[in-house]
């Protein structure tokens, strides 16, 4: 949540499903590169991964822009 925050995340662009937003996000915690999302096999899981780049699978499917905006949404609407 604090990446997602650092990066000017908030209530209102969870809530306007801001696709270009998660977009930067995914590429500041390393799940994009090269303008494509990675697929989850191809994320670092080691010690020596970036903060923020474990990912649940549910982000890898068609609907994974919403889910994250979701996800960051009730995480922001419960203060957690």
């Amino acid at each position: 949540m604090q990446i997602y925050q650092s990066v000017g995340g908030s209530l209102e662009t969870t809530i306007a499903q801001d696709t270009k937003f998660i977009e930067h996000f995914g590429e500041q915690v390393g799940w994009r590169v090269d303008n494509k999302w990675l697929k989850c096999d191809d994320l670092d899981y080691t010690l020596a991964a970036p903060i923020g780049c474990h990912p649940s699978r549910w982000w890898n499917s068609s609907f994974g822009s919403k889910m994250t905006n979701y996800f960051f949404n009730r995480l922001l609407t419960c203060g957690i």
